[in-house]
């Protein structure tokens, strides 16, 4: 004769493999986190916030061209804001269609060295600096919504147990970079 277990039996059963089900998958879970790219991405932060300040051009716009008014500098930093604004949200539809944030990170560094270059082109001609100044927040407001996909990266790359650690190694790479300016 076959004993049959009683449904309760059974539920208690399913709820105890179920149990250890999810502490086996909770442990290999850790080690799918990318900390390589992780650690490199949060010292790329760390250099980025040390060298990320921006000048503070109106004094040197005034230098440049004393009959500029300061509607000017309310275009030079409305430039920077609304490049970024625009872009972040370009970025982030970019890294939902493929995926991958490695791209946008790259052309945020390659404008950033642009808008270097553009700043650097100020001094030879002084007629046109003002608009190389414009260029330049432009750039860097644009290179900076590229930039901001760095967070949508460390919650890709960690799993949902890590992902406070990653996110607090980014917050405190770009705050240390700050401090020590």
């Amino acid at each position: 004769m076959v004993k049959e277990y009683p449904k309760k039996n059974l539920a208690k059963t399913k709820i105890v493999l179920s149990r250890i089900w999810k502490s086996k998958n909770q442990k290999s879970e850790k080690t799918d986190t990318d900390w390589r790219s992780i650690y490199i991405g949060s010292f790329v932060a760390l250099i980025d916030s040390v060298q990320g300040i921006e000048p503070t051009m109106w004094p040197y716009i005034k230098f440049l061209n004393p009959n500029v008014g300061e509607t000017a500098n309310g275009i030079f930093l409305g430039t920077s804001a609304l490049g970024s604004a625009i872009t972040s949200i370009f970025a982030g539809y970019l890294v939902n269609r493929i995926s991958n944030t490695k791209p946008p990170l790259i052309i945020a560094k390659a404008l950033m060295i642009a808008a270097t270059f553009i700043y650097l082109a100020v001094e030879l001609d002084k007629k046109s600096a003002l608009y190389f100044l414009i260029a330049y927040q432009l750039i860097m407001g644009i290179s900076t919504g590229f930039g901001n996909v760095y967070r949508t990266h460390i919650a890709m790359a960690t799993q949902e147990s890590e992902r406070s650690r990653g996110y607090g190694l980014g917050m405190l790479s770009g705050s240390l970079g700050t401090m020590t300016m």
